[in-house]
């Protein structure tokens, strides 16, 4: 480069005597010394990089078994394996405590208590049905006594056997 632009009236040489370019020469000459300090740091490194392998391989070739079990499990597995187990730990905790909610809102009501209300729902129920013409008889629907809607009284019927026995499954399951 300086052959080339170095000339009487090549950049290099109006450069060299320019005045104003005192600051800009300055700052490229500090930038190139910083280049040349990045280059030298890299090749120093890459030296003790290469020296550092060759300590690590003839070290690893003398270490006992002992040792060998110590920088494995304690060194670098002890962590890991604490961490799994106490995320074990913390997922059958939560698993229990749910559980134990859940089993704490099923058996919130004692069954004589659930027993009582089933028995004044049915009461009023049975009033209602009254209203209505129908009674109620043995948790079967029957037509009043003039026999209207006889085909309609049996889907009734049929529908009310559907919802009495969902209830049973949700509800007497639940306290055995």
């Amino acid at each position: 480069m300086a052959e080339e632009h170095g000339g009487e009236e090549g950049l290099l040489e109006d450069a060299k005597t320019d005045k104003d370019a005192a600051d800009e020469r300055k700052a490229l000459q500090d930038y190139l010394a910083l280049i040349q300090q990045e280059v030298d740091t890299d090749s120093k490194l890459k030296t003790e990089h290469g020296a550092l392998m060759a300590k690590v391989a003839a070290k690893y070739g003398q270490l006992t078994e002992d040792e060998i079990k110590t920088l494995v499990v304690d060194d670098k597995w002890i962590d890991t394996l604490a961490a799994a187990v106490q995320g074990e730990l913390d997922r059958v905790s939560q698993a229990l405590t749910g559980r134990i909610r859940e089993l704490a809102e099923r058996y919130a009501s004692p069954l004589p208590q659930i027993t009582g209300e089933v028995a004044a729902l049915a009461s009023r129920m049975d009033e209602h049905l009254k209203k209505m013409g129908v009674s109620w008889n043995n948790a079967r629907l029957q037509t009043d006594q003039r026999g209207n809607d006889p085909g309609g009284m049996e889907r009734c019927n049929s529908h009310f056997d559907m919802l009495h026995e969902e209830w049973r499954s949700d509800h007497v399951q639940t306290y055995r």
